[in-house]
């Protein structure tokens, strides 16, 4: 147990530097993954999801030097994004929580889960994982599925939409955003008599307007700027809404930043949850539920692992030359030049026939 680790860099505070990390494609994070294995020699898998970059794996810990190295962050600041590296069993429960998105800033998000599937699955096609890792990389997925099946996670706490409704001193207030949080707070500000209007990406989607509240494009929300007394946003994009330009006529109004994601730069002076001390009593309660869920998911790992570490069987040893295999066999490979389903194919193929190879020869060597 004490061999895994998992090393954390959180930046969904910084919007360029997310932005860029979720522009890294698949070829991208192979090529990254199989420069760290050079250096490394140990398995691991690397995962870039919504808001983080994860690297969870057995041995020593790759140094966050290296990591950054090859992802290409080369800016000083980006330290200030790492987590400790942590072991053991608190890699193995934290990294459980975060396959259920009960820990990213959109509270409960499933994007994860194919992230988490996709990026065991390439690390098992260029030979960097393990059986261990393979096997908690599915066990996550399942886990991640059962938790979003059993709690509504999604959402945004009433209470606390009603909180902040109650500090909005304007009568006119523009929300950016037309999801549940936006939503949610349209309703209140709605109850409360203002005068609300919501942007909508879709101008055909009307139905995801607040009841009361009146829809305009997300492109033509500066133009209604001026209008409002009060501006609220709340969307769940990737992209600032407001930007250092608008401050001029932002100049007397009320702020909110509320997004998943930060939308309005820090400079801008917009007020957060945070800000304003709200807490959201619900989300709270689920986390804790979570959590709960979580240590029994973690136990469960650990005893297969004790099993295993018992007894390792055929199949298992067969996997680590498989994984070998296709580690000195990957550049050949990628001379081939193959589609990317053809590579796929032959990679899942040549572990498989090199897993069967290894239990066939040593069954015949025992005999």
């Amino acid at each position: 147990m004490e061999e895994f680790y998992l090393s954390e860099i959180d930046y969904w505070d910084d919007i360029m530097l997310f932005k860029n990390l979720c522009e890294i494609d698949e070829k991208r994070i192979a090529h990254i993954g199989k420069n760290l294995f050079k250096e490394h020699r140990h398995p691991f898998v690397i995962l870039f999801t919504c808001d983080r970059l994860l690297v969870i794996g057995e041995g020593k810990a790759i140094s966050y030097e290296a990591i950054e190295r090859n992802v290409g962050l080369r800016s000083p600041l980006v330290k200030r994004y790492r987590k400790d590296t942590i072991y053991g069993r608190d890699a193995i429960l934290r990294f459980f929580l975060l396959s259920t998105g009960v820990l990213s800033p959109l509270f409960g998000e499933d994007m994860i889960i194919s992230q988490i599937r996709q990026s065991g699955e390439l690390s098992s096609m260029i030979g960097i994982s393990s059986p261990r890792l393979r096997k908690l990389f599915n066990q996550a997925v399942a886990f991640s599925k059962r938790i979003q099946n059993s709690y509504r996670l999604r959402g945004f706490d009433a209470s606390a939409a009603s909180e902040l409704s109650d500090r909005v001193e304007g009568e006119k207030v523009l929300v950016i955003g037309s999801g549940d949080r936006a939503r949610s707070i349209a309703d209140e500000l709605i109850k409360r008599g203002k005068k609300v209007k919501m942007t909508l990406r879709d101008r055909d989607k009307i139905f995801l307007l607040s009841k009361g509240a009146e829809g305009i494009g997300y492109d033509d929300r500066r133009d209604h700027l001026a209008w409002a007394d009060s501006i609220i946003s709340a969307s769940s994009g990737l992209y600032f809404t407001l930007e250092e330009e608008d401050r001029p006529i932002l100049e007397g109004k009320e702020l909110y930043d509320i997004g998943a994601v930060r939308d309005i730069p820090k400079s801008l002076g917009a007020l957060s949850l945070k800000d304003l001390l709200i807490c959201e009593p619900e989300k709270e309660r689920m986390g804790r539920d979570v959590e709960k869920e979580a240590q029994v998911e973690c136990s469960s790992f650990i005893s297969w692992l004790e099993r295993k570490a018992k007894k390792p069987t055929l199949d298992e040893e067969g996997e680590e030359f498989a994984y070998s295999l296709l580690r000195r066999l990957d550049s050949p490979i990628r001379n081939l030049t193959l589609d990317r389903s053809k590579e796929e194919g032959l990679r899942s193929a040549l572990l498989e026939s090199a897993r069967k190879a290894y239990i066939s020869h040593s069954i015949s060597r025992k005999e």
